[in-house]
């Protein structure tokens, strides 16, 4: 799928991209990049009931500035609620 204008416009519709391939695929795993928590926090919506796992990557603590995590802290805690579904990771 190609986008005229690459943007946060576009998340919706590649995500639902994504989870419709992956179901018919059998794939049992997503892996989304989010740098605050949105995307991850989409995924998660647009994934749930499907029994498709998501594995979300942030940057690491600290790539901004000393000991800032940018990934919201309330979203955080909202993607807790699909604790089986979902992992917290950082590239290293």
């Amino acid at each position: 799928m190609y986008f005229e204008k690459a943007g946060k416009e576009n998340t919706q519709k590649t995500l639902q991209i994504a989870k419709e391939e992956a179901l018919k695929r059998g794939i049992s795993h997503i892996v989304v990049a989010s740098t605050f928590g949105d995307t991850a926090l989409a995924a998660a919506e647009i994934l749930k009931g499907t029994g498709i796992k998501l594995v979300v990557v942030t940057h690491n603590t600290g790539i901004r500035e000393p000991n800032l995590q940018t990934f919201d802290q309330e979203i955080k805690k909202k993607l807790r609620v699909w604790a089986e579904r979902f992992t917290l990771g950082q590239w290293f």
